[in-house]
């Protein structure tokens, strides 16, 4: 119960971080594709799984310091223990899935090293769907919601053709209807 309650504090400071005002430039307002690599862990109706992910995104400003993003991952779902499988003699989970995802990326906080380079820390909140295929429960539809935070940099030229490169780190909740796992990502978004 105690590890719940402070996982919806967690979602509710996100939430509230949403309303905080930020400063937001010329470069804020492009919008951004770029992939990211994640690996960490997705409950799953029959086990606790893990997950590695190949996903896709698109940023576009909204407003102020908080822009709407939209991603896509490919999943490779597989057992997070495989010596509980072989203890319990039972085949290991091995599956595939994907995950749409639509949300809000808002700007907590940004550190401009110099005219070229900016440090931010953004939270993230969402919601989306996920198809998965695993060994022992065929195929599933799932709702999923997502709470984080986004650490990284990026190198801005207005003169640019890319005008923003941003390398980010993400740590991420992944909420389903049979629990939440936590997920870490490194990604690359260009923006022009």
């Amino acid at each position: 119960m105690v590890r719940s309650a402070g996982f919806v504090g967690l979602v509710v400071a996100l939430v509230v971080s949403l309303a905080t005002p930020a400063r937001a430039d010329e470069l804020d307002r492009v919008t951004k594709f770029g992939f990211r690599i994640g690996y960490g862990a997705v409950p799953l109706a029959t086990s606790e799984a893990r997950s590695t992910s190949l996903g896709l995104g698109i940023e576009h400003p909204a407003f102020g310091a908080t822009r709407v993003f939209g991603e896509w991952e490919w999943l490779w779902i597989d057992e997070w223990n495989d010596a509980n499988a072989e203890a319990s003699m039972r085949a290991p989970l091995h599956g595939s899935g994907q995950r749409a995802t639509l949300g809000l990326r808002h700007a907590l906080g940004v550190l401009h090293v110099n005219e070229m380079i900016r440090m931010f820390v953004d939270s993230e909140v969402g919601g989306g769907a996920m198809l998965a295929s695993e060994d022992r429960m065929g195929v599933s539809a799932v709702p999923v919601g997502i709470a984080g935070l986004r650490l990284g940099y990026d190198f801005r030229r207005g003169s640019s053709s890319a005008r923003v490169l941003e390398a980010e780190f993400m740590l991420r909740a992944v909420i389903v209807p049979t629990g939440y796992g936590l997920m870490f990502g490194v990604g690359m978004l260009w923006g022009d």
